[in-house]
């Protein structure tokens, strides 16, 4: 059974990362009822005026800096999302040392700065496991793989120490969510794959069986995310972050019949490698997710391109 968490109403929060495909919609929900900051480089001027219209107050976040005196005080509940992510050009030794400076140090001296916080949300990536021949379960040997020589995933790797550490060393209650694929009318990796289906285009896959994919839908994972802020403790909690288990091939093939078409496969050993994750965990202290795929699914397809997030309507897949 999970564990019954109150509602966020009438509380200061600060959501990192705020302009992004998780961040945006999080802010929506949350400044319904509290006052939320939302931080972000804001390189488009658009995304800093749809936070403002949907009642955030934003403010220019960098992750590299060390200058932070110009975040609100007395926050009561930080979400930190921002991630310096993987780019396709850059797999070199001064890209690991700017993702671990941006992702690593980043987080703690945010953490540091809401020492004081009653909860601190920090956005790791299911990408941190060794690759299994099982879902990964929070218990098992994390590691970096070739495909993500970047740095991203070390970077999270240190960052989910660094809040381990300063949680326990601050008294500051953590939850570390270990994210999958998110994805919804914004964009995100399944849409990606949705929209080519759209197009008439091959989705790339890795190898000839099944790509178990580990997906969650935009109302599900904010509901979950406002979730995870009351069950946070010292130290951390650490869950997997998903709600459905599927295939590509299986989403993929349902938005064809959806859209009366035909959905075609190619095999590219530049895929992502499948790496779905045990939710146990998380359904215990979060609940199981509510969204039925097939739902989802149309909801996205009904979303037209141009109306995904900045940076979000031609996200690039392994395998192009």
């Amino acid at each position: 059974m999970a564990i019954a968490t109150p509602p966020v109403i009438g509380r200061r929060l600060v959501v990192t990362g705020a302009s992004g495909l998780i961040g945006f919609p999080l802010c929506r929900e949350l400044a319904n009822h509290n006052e939320v900051f939302a931080l972000a480089r804001f390189r488009s001027e658009r995304d800093a005026a749809e936070l403002r219209s949907v009642g955030a107050v934003p403010i220019v976040y960098d992750a590299y800096s060390d200058d932070l005196s110009a975040l609100p005080d007395k926050i009561d509940i930080v979400v930190h999302l921002a991630a310096r992510t993987p780019v396709r050009e850059a797999r070199s030794l001064d890209d690991q040392r700017l993702s671990i400076d941006a992702n690593s140090l980043g987080t703690g001296r945010l953490l540091s700065r809401y020492r004081d916080a009653g909860s601190f949300v920090f956005a790791s990536t299911s990408s941190v496991y060794i690759p299994q021949d099982h879902p990964m379960v929070e218990s098992d040997p994390l590691g970096v793989t070739e495909h993500h020589m970047n740095g991203y995933v070390l970077s999270k790797i240190i960052g989910e120490s660094v809040v381990t550490m300063l949680s326990t060393e601050f008294g500051t209650p953590a939850v570390i969510v270990r994210i999958a694929q998110m994805y919804g009318p914004r964009g995100g990796a399944p849409t990606a794959r949705i929209d080519r289906v759209k197009r008439g285009e091959p989705v790339p896959v890795f190898g000839t069986n099944p790509n178990e994919a580990s997906i969650m839908f935009e109302d599900d994972y904010v509901e979950k995310l406002i979730a995870s802020t009351g069950v946070a403790s010292i130290p951390p909690v650490v869950l997997n972050f998903a709600g459905t288990q599927t295939t590509i091939q299986e989403y993929c093939t349902i938005a064809a019949e959806l859209l009366g078409i035909e959905a075609t496969f190619v095999t590219s050993p530049e895929a992502t490698r499948p790496l779905p994750v045990d939710l146990t965990k998380m359904r215990s202290y979060l609940g199981r997710t509510r969204i039925p795929l097939k739902n989802a699914i149309a909801r996205t397809i009904e979303a037209s391109e141009a109306e995904r997030g900045t940076g979000w309507g031609t996200l690039w897949l392994p395998g192009d």
